[in-house]
């Protein structure tokens, strides 16, 4: 596939055309290939709801759907570009259906566009197949998806760590997750130590995620079981 990009310098100048021209824009602009692609991601919108429920089965479809995509990868998916091109060009309507006319949503902020968020929320907690993802995610809420896409390391995301995190919490009874400390509740507790902490430490090297992710939970003052 071709992955058209949008840089962000222009990307204003499209969006205020998109806003005076969307109530008869028909997407003939398209190439065929993006006609294909703006009519499946379309379909697996469906009836849009403003809702964390909405959110996550969407992003479970979009995450299939774009893995399938021959050459999509992490690079092309890290590529705010290639999202403000889908956002603008492809979709506007579905953007515009779930957060309104907000160029955050559309462009401005790369850690807020609404497809690339929903993506990489799945990504950075995905449990090995999409049935165990569902499950690990169903009962927590918006904030967990603006936490974990928006609070990378110093280093970049540590994959294995971020998964597992959401492992653990999802066992976590709910009346814990929301007890707040300080204002915040656990996973936002869980992420501040983790930033503070994992730079020191080489996880990935000596199969220790889960016991480093416990010790996380530990310092909030609660306990997880592990292998």
């Amino acid at each position: 596939m071709n992955f058209r990009k949008l840089p962000l310098d222009k990307c204003k100048k499209e969006f205020d055309v998109y806003i005076q021209i969307k109530d008869f824009l028909d997407f003939s602009y398209l190439d065929i290939e993006y006609q294909k692609l703006r009519a499946a991601l379309v379909n697996m919108a469906g009836n849009i709801v403003a809702n964390y429920d909405y959110d996550l089965n969407f992003g479970i479809r979009l995450y299939e759907f774009f893995n399938r995509i021959e050459g999509f990868n992490e690079s092309v998916a890290s590529d705010y570009d290639f999202w403000r091109y889908i956002s603008i060009k492809v979709v506007p309507d579905i953007v515009e259906k779930r957060h309104g006319l907000v160029p955050s949503y559309f462009y401005e902020k790369n850690v807020r566009i609404y497809l690339s968020t929903l993506w990489w929320y799945i990504h950075l907690t995905y449990q090995g197949n999409m049935q165990s993802t569902y499950e690990c995610l169903k009962d927590l809420n918006t904030d967990y998806i603006l936490q974990l896409v928006e609070r990378p390391g110093r280093n970049g995301v540590y994959l294995e760590i971020m998964r597992c995190i959401i492992k653990f919490i999802s066992k976590v009874p709910e009346n814990e997750r929301n007890k707040k400390l300080n204002g915040a509740n656990l996973f936002r507790r869980i992420m501040i130590q983790n930033t503070a902490r994992v730079d020191n430490y080489n996880l990935l090297f000596d199969g220790k995620v889960e016991r480093y992710v416990a010790s996380l939970f530990e310092l909030c003052n609660v306990n997880v079981e592990y292998d």
